[in-house]
């Protein structure tokens, strides 16, 4: 299975450990040469590393339920997005798999996945319900949660690799995105993800001023959409992974209106 340089989702801490344990096994290889009882005097030393790893993984699922626990309160804030950050992390999971990617890496982008919109925690009801357009002020301050939700996760250093992607997941691929204006290969590659499918939730879910769109529609949204708005190669991942769990459609879809840009519509 392919990997990539995303970071690892294990605690920040796991990396003094990691060295240690290497460096460990290497003074074993050279005692082993040497005096074969001389291991015994590693014993100590492994097991403390040891228990240190495990004491770091206990912090880390902690933290990681704590976030996901504060992720599943936003969605429900909106009876019209309930479970949109469990969507978006398992149709993640789904262009992971499509492109033959696991391993932490892949863990790291489906835990950033669930708690991408945490930041939303901090933007007022009036605003994140409201069923017209937004004001420019209501607007920065809708977009304002992407930034919001970084400098809380920011608060976990056990979660300190996935702070990026939360970050950027309303970055474009032709850089008329937010909060950096980042464009193409310069967006963390978790947050391209993010922003493939949370786009794809936002236009198959009900708001108070429309209906969902059909899969279908918004298929076809996301494939007008690649290389300029979206990264070409994960749209087309996405669309593979949708083929696989959907029928295909009995007849062309017909084109459709861009989404108005309401708090809503701003997943």
């Amino acid at each position: 299975m392919a990997h990539l340089g995303e970071g690892s989702s294990a605690p920040k801490s796991a990396g003094p450990i990691k060295l240690a344990q290497y460096l460990l096994g290497m003074l074993g290889a050279l005692a082993a040469r040497q005096q074969i009882w001389s291991l015994v005097l590693l014993i100590l030393p492994s097991t403390m590393i040891y228990a240190a790893f495990m004491r770091s993984k206990e912090m880390y699922a902690g933290t990681r339920q704590l976030l996901e626990s504060m992720a599943d309160a936003v969605d429900l804030r909106d009876p019209y997005t309930g479970g949109h950050s469990r969507r978006v992390a398992e149709h993640s999971r789904g262009i992971l798999r499509e492109l033959n990617i696991s391993g932490p890496e892949a863990d790291l982008i489906y835990v950033a996945a669930r708690v991408h919109d945490i930041g939303k925690i901090g933007v007022p009801d009036a605003i994140l319900h409201k069923p017209g357009r937004l004001n420019p002020q209501e607007k920065r301050i809708m977009a304002s949660h992407a930034e919001r939700g970084a400098e809380l996760l920011a608060r976990y250093a056990d979660f300190a690799r996935g702070v990026a992607i939360v970050l950027h997941h309303h970055e474009r691929w032709n850089g008329r995105g937010y909060p950096k204006k980042l464009k193409g290969l310069e967006i963390p590659f978790g947050a391209r993800i993010i922003a493939v499918v949370d786009s794809f939730d936002a236009m198959t879910s009900d708001r108070p001023y429309r209906s969902a769109l059909s899969i279908a529609q918004a298929a076809h949204i996301l494939s007008k959409g690649r290389g300029l708005q979206w990264d070409p190669a994960l749209v087309d991942a996405f669309l593979r992974h949708l083929a696989a769990a959907q029928p295909a459609p009995a007849a062309p879809v017909p084109d459709v209106a861009p989404i108005p840009q309401t708090a809503s519509a701003i997943a």
